[in-house]
């Protein structure tokens, strides 16, 4: 760090005395799904996922597809290229089948994408150590900060949309050209 030669601007949100701005969550190996499941339900017009794993669980990838149906514009930004064997292959599907709901999926491709930002209605930002993965919700422990100061997710938002539109698209062109073991 010391070696950077640009100074890293840093966001302090002015702390307030009234209302709820931070709120930190350290799960031990349950309860993370409960609560990404209550926040997926509460959405009501938009939600920003980034994450480098995205294998969700059967009540997860079911309250992301009731969010679709009942209008929440959904953007999934996931790394194109992997840091484990199969992780990205077990994920594949899950971006199809969003993206089939309507979601706009988008493959990360300058580099290796390690955020876990979840960003929701404006109102809130998770940012932490959860993956949306089995591993974080039943197995890992994980600590994750709720953010409800706007200013500060305006910027996460507008950083987040910067990887997101100079990401490629999950497309059956990308899909045709992947290896069969990959598939």
């Amino acid at each position: 760090w010391e070696l950077a030669k640009e100074e890293i601007p840093i966001y302090e949100p002015p702390l307030r005395d009234s209302g709820k701005e931070v709120q930190a969550v350290a799960t031990d190996g349950f309860g993370l799904e409960e609560i990404f499941l209550e926040f997926i339900n509460k959405t009501k017009h938009e939600m920003m996922i980034g994450t480098p794993y995205f294998i969700p669980t059967k009540p997860i990838i079911e309250a992301l597809e009731k969010a679709i149906e009942r209008g929440v514009n959904i953007k999934l930004l996931v790394p194109l290229k992997a840091d484990h064997p199969f992780v990205k292959e077990a994920g594949i599907p899950y971006y199809f089948r969003l993206k089939n709901k309507g979601a706009e999926v988008k493959l990360f491709h300058q580099g290796f994408f390690h955020g876990k930002i979840f960003i929701l209605d404006d109102k809130l930002c998770d940012i932490g150590t959860a993956n949306f993965d089995p591993r974080s919700f039943y197995w890992n422990k994980e600590v994750n900060i709720m953010m409800y100061d706007k200013t500060f997710i305006h910027e996460v938002k507008k950083a987040f949309l910067k990887d997101f539109h100079d990401s490629m698209d999950v497309s059956e062109k990308w899909w045709k050209q992947l290896s069969w073991w990959t598939k």
